[in-house]
Formats: C-alpha cells, sequence, structure tokens
C-alpha cells in the first residue's frame, strides 16, 4: 500500500509539473505579444523619425545651394588662402603655353634668378639653344630645367651632365603624363620632401617669371579709395574694377530687399557692382541698383541686373560642380572675363552661401584675382590673387561673363 502511494505521488508531482510548465509556456507567449505590441511601434516612429530628419536635412541642403537669399557674413579658421607664389601646393601645370619660353625669355629667366652663382649662370647663357630645344622636345618648361639647376647647386662644370641626366628624367616624365611640379617631385624625389621640394621649385619659378616680366597678370592699385570700395584691379583686357565692399561704405548699413541689410547680405548685389564697375567704367550706387533690381524676400535678380545693363553671360548651376565645370570657369576668367560665382558650405569663404566676383585668372600660378565683397583683415576675406581651386570648392553656380 505504501508503494502505491508512492506511485500515485509520483504520477501527482509529473503531471502538475507537466500542467506548470505549459502555463510557463502561455505565460510566456503573453509577455513576448506583449513586448511584440510595445516595441514594433516604437520601433516604427523612430524609422519615421530617422526619415522626417533625414528629409529635413536634404531640403534644407538644397535650400541653401538653389534659393537665391544670400549670406555676406564669412567665418573660417582657416588661413590658407595666400598667393601660391608664396605658400603653394607644387600643383601648377609646367607644360602649359604661358611656361613654354621663348629664347629671349629664358634669358632674361637666367639673368633674373635671385643667385650668386654668376658662373652658372653664364654657363645656362651660353646654353640658351640648348635648354630651349631641351623644352621643344619634351614640352617641360625652360624654367623648371634652370629652377632645378640653381637650387640643386649644380655648378658651371656639372651643367653639361646635368643636362644629359634631364634629357632621361624628361623623357620618363613625358611617357608618364606628368605635368605638374608635384607629379615630377615624387619620381625626382621619391621620399617625405617631395611637396617640400615641389614648393619650393614652383615659389622660385614663379617669383623668378614675375621678376623677368615674364608672367603678366592683373594689376592692383590699393591706394584708391572710394565710397565702398579698396582698391581698383585692371585687368588683361584693360577693364579697371573696382573692390567694393559690402561692409564698406554709406550703404552698408541700409536696407535692401525688404528686411535685409546690406553688410549681413548684399554679397549678390555687391557682386554686380564690381562688374558693373569694370564694364561701364564708373562707381556704382548699390542702393540704386537694388532699388531697380532686388527681388524682396529672395535678393538680387543678378539675371536681371546684368541683362538690363547690356551685358550678356552663360549662367551654370545649381548644383556642386565638377572638376570640367570648375576649368571651364578658369578658361574662361583666362581669356581676361569675369565671372560671378556662388560658393555654399563647406567652402570656409561663408556660414551658409556667398557670391563672389573672379576678374582674371593666372594660368601659370593656378590663381584667380577675386574680388571678395566681404571685407577684413584675415585671409578668409581676402581680396586679391588667391588659390583658384580654393575658390572654386563648393561652387554652385557661375556667371561666365562676356
Amino acid at each position: 500500500m505504501e508503494s502505491f502511494d508512492n506511485f500515485m505521488k509520483d504520477v501527482k508531482t509529473k503531471v502538475m509539473g507537466l500542467f506548470n510548465k505549459k502555463k510557463l509556456n502561455q505565460v510566456q507567449r503573453k509577455i513576448w505579444r506583449l513586448v511584440k505590441a510595445v516595441m514594433v511601434p516604437i520601433f516604427l516612429l523612430l524609422i519615421k523619425v530617422f526619415i522626417v530628419i533625414l528629409l529635413i536635412t536634404i531640403i534644407a541642403s538644397l535650400f541653401y545651394s538653389v534659393f537665391d537669399y544670400d549670406d555676406g557674413e564669412v567665418t573660417s579658421s582657416s588661413e590658407k588662402y595666400t598667393s601660391s607664389s608664396t605658400d603653394s601646393v607644387g600643383g601648377i601645370d609646367v607644360t602649359t603655353e604661358i611656361w613654354q619660353l621663348s629664347r629671349a625669355q629664358i634669358k632674361d629667366f637666367i639673368e633674373n634668378y635671385d643667385s650668386t652663382d654668376d658662373d652658372l649662370k653664364q654657363k645656362m647663357l651660353d646654353r640658351v639653344g640648348e635648354i630651349y630645344d631641351w623644352q621643344y622636345d619634351y614640352g617641360f618648361s625652360a624654367g623648371l630645367l634652370i629652377t632645378m639647376a640653381f637650387e640643386e647647386g649644380i655648378g658651371a662644370d656639372d651643367f653639361d651632365n646635368f643636362l644629359d641626366e634631364m634629357k632621361e628624367k624628361a623623357e620618363k616624365w613625358k611617357d608618364e603624363g606628368y605635368t605638374t611640379l608635384e607629379q615630377i617631385a615624387e619620381d625626382y624625389v621619391g621620399d617625405d620632401t617631395a611637396k617640400e621640394w615641389a614648393n619650393n621649385i614652383e615659389n622660385k619659378m614663379q617669383e623668378t617669371a614675375r621678376d623677368a616680366d615674364i608672367i603678366k597678370a592683373g594689376e592692383e592699385d590699393s591706394s584708391t579709395l572710394g565710397d565702398g570700395y579698396v582698391g581698383e584691379f585692371t585687368s588683361k583686357l584693360g577693364k579697371t574694377y573696382k573692390n567694393y565692399k559690402q561692409n564698406l561704405g554709406s550703404y552698408a548699413n541700409q536696407r535692401w530687399c525688404g528686411s535685409s541689410i546690406i553688410k549681413d547680405d548684399g554679397c549678390s548685389l555687391i557682386s554686380v557692382c564690381i562688374i558693373l564697375s569694370g564694364y561701364q567704367n564708373k562707381e556704382i550706387d548699390p542702393l540704386a541698383l537694388a532699388r531697380q533690381y532686388a527681388v524682396p524676400g529672395s535678393g538680387m535678380s543678378i539675371d536681371g541686373a546684368l541683362s538690363g545693363n547690356g551685358i550678356t553671360f552663360t549662367r551654370v548651376g545649381d548644383v556642386t560642380f565638377t572638376e570640367t565645370q570648375k576649368n571651364n570657369v578658369k578658361q574662361h576668367v583666362a581669356t581676361g572675363k569675369p565671372a560671378i560665382i556662388k560658393v555654399v558650405l563647406p567652402s570656409p569663404f561663408t556660414t551658409s552661401q556667398h557670391y563672389m566676383a573672379i576678374l582674371d585668372y593666372n594660368a601659370a600660378t593656378n590663381e584667380f584675382y577675386l574680388s571678395n565683397p566681404w571685407y577684413g583683415n584675415n585671409s578668409y576675406g581676402k581680396t586679391g590673387w588667391v588659390n583658384a581651386d580654393d575658390v572654386l570648392y563648393m561652387c554652385t553656380r557661375s556667371y561666365a561673363i562676356n
């Protein structure tokens, strides 16, 4: 009887265990259903929030790139806007036409080189014809060969051997398709000092070419002052532009285009003033121009102001420029014809977007003469010769003016 009771207890225990396990599974399923009921909507809500934030970001980006309302304020921690003649990156193309020197220019280049090695100077003056032939055969500027001879400390007695070596080097560079000092330096120097070497050679070439009057860029008269402009610039085509500034002059604190203030939001207006001053050869009244061509709540009608003053142009935009489009701007301005460009963040010229006038291009140094509507005693407020690639960084629109 006792064994039967034990048997029944065991059966009861097992039955209760099965029941409890079944109940536990039911409880677990209920908890899981509850978790899904709560978490799925939360997860879907998070996805919706992410999509909304993404759409807002895209719309804001499109707004700054397309909408015409401009911001003249310029802020940047960058200090890179110095002339490539003193702070370059070894990037000039030494095969371009402007660097193909005539025999007379080769002679002037040698004579104007800042060196006390008179023996080497005389040696190269005696070899002008051979230096010219080297340039003709390989396409690299004679200025490069001359500069390298001086900077590498080649003595007069070693120049002929150096010339033979440079023939071998130039043949390789030509076969490899090298055009810039940066590429040449990678082969000629081949270590971590290559860029420093390229910068030094580039700077010496540009300095000497300017001293020898081989590189002819536009001339600036910084002594000329007027209401709202500091200095004038005369382009290769002989047009003299006044460097108007949005935050200078009697008009700087005036309202235009609705509630906007010229010093804060007048870069498109002032860019047009700069261009008109050169094409009309006179001082421009920004307020009179704004009354005629500003669109309240939107900004300056650059198209209307240029066309209304008889100036034809080609407008390109409104997306970030490709390298081809940037090169088109350079080629246009290289002819002496100006352009107005618009840049957006993360261009260091602006906190949102900014219009600027570019008045000339020096292909030998890859520099624009930039007439920046913003005035400041810092690199990002610079007006003058500025690296063209820096100027065109995040460019989204251009007006190529004829």
